[in-house]
């Protein structure tokens, strides 16, 4: 079963931020844990319905995601 840890962090103000105090700790618990770590440094729906919701709604796209087709599950 593959299995992914799933995260958005768009921009050097949220990517940045992410990698330096959070990305060894992530990436320690899926190797751990048999996850894969997949962040999205894009956001998967750039229409004008979505730039004027909170990001945080395009999760629910995540299982759409061309990256995420092969993985049996993911948790965000």
């Amino acid at each position: 079963m593959r299995k992914a840890l799933v995260s958005l962090a768009v921009g050097d103000r949220c990517y940045g931020p992410w990698s330096r105090y959070l990305y060894a700790n992530w990436s320690a618990w899926c190797h751990q844990n048999g996850y894969d770590l997949i962040v999205f440094k894009s956001f998967l729906d750039t229409s004008s319905l979505a730039s004027q919701r909170s990001p945080a709604w395009q999760k629910l796209l995540a299982m759409s995601s061309p990256r995420l087709r092969h993985y049996d599950r993911a948790i965000w």
